[in-house]
């Protein structure tokens, strides 16, 4: 019976003033589904929802839990929302990129049904425009892009085939690139990722006929550090184009 004086006197968006002859938490008990309610509709913010939870006890630990995770959830696509609209405005301002005979060529494969495929490496100094080139392939929402520079091995645990067209590997190391060379082949088969001693965190992923597409600075360089069969392994199963100047069209306008 006093879910409607909840909903009077609790500080809502907008409100200016309330009064009441009943508090809540003081005169009556509230439910924390009331609370949910309200915060579900956007009545009250997720600090008000916080605080009322909390005054309310019943399941206020996993009320608040639950409260952060959704507000997590809605910044987060707050941010990607965003980061489209800009990578969409620098899209389109971008210049026109130069055609590789064999960059045309690995795109080519995937044009027939195949077991597995060759990835692309695009080696070379920075600057060049090998990254924007490389997610210029495919549009901006089927590309799933890794920054490989300071991690052992990369992480695709949000890589979905169904979603995703190409996998970019930015500074993806040659050691690492021999660790996942299964996953690079983008074979029919599950590839196991994430594996310890106690595979606590193992995952598999499958990304048949995905782009595989790998940006160095040093890919050259790092290969003659290889064992010969691994460096054998990486020359065979790609197509490597070196970029020693810039991939766009330097006469014509943009950025």
């Amino acid at each position: 019976m006093y879910a409607g004086c909840f909903y009077v006197t609790v500080p809502k968006v907008g409100s200016l003033l309330q009064r009441t002859s009943k508090t809540p938490f003081v005169d009556f008990m509230v439910k924390d589904t009331w609370i949910t309610s309200l915060y579900s509709a956007s009545k009250i913010t997720a600090q008000v929802a916080e605080d009322c939870f909390l005054k309310c006890v019943v399941r206020a630990e996993m009320n608040v839990k639950q409260l952060r995770f959704v507000e997590a959830g809605k910044l987060d696509a707050i941010q990607r929302a965003e980061r489209a609209s800009v990578e969409f405005l620098v899209t389109a301002r971008q210049r026109r990129f130069r055609d590789i005979d064999l960059v045309h060529a690995w795109s080519q494969q995937y044009s027939q049904l195949q077991d597995r495929y060759k990835f692309l490496v695009l080696d070379g100094p920075s600057q060049q425009g090998k990254t924007r080139f490389a997610a210029s392939l495919v549009p901006c929402n089927k590309l799933y892009y890794l920054d490989c520079s300071s991690c052992a091995l990369p992480d695709l645990r949000g890589f979905r085939k169904s979603a995703h067209d190409l996998i970019l590997f930015d500074e993806l190391k040659a050691e690492a690139a021999i660790a996942i060379k299964k996953l690079l082949q983008a074979s029919n088969d599950l590839c196991t990722l994430g594996s310890s001693p106690t595979n606590q965190h193992i995952y598999t992923v499958w990304a048949h006929a995905t782009r595989m597409v790998i940006a160095s600075n040093i890919w050259r360089t790092e290969l003659t550090m290889l064992q010969p069969a691994d460096k054998d392994w990486l020359e065979l199963n790609s197509f490597y184009v070196y970029v020693d100047s810039p991939l766009w069209v330097q006469d014509e306008g943009g950025v």
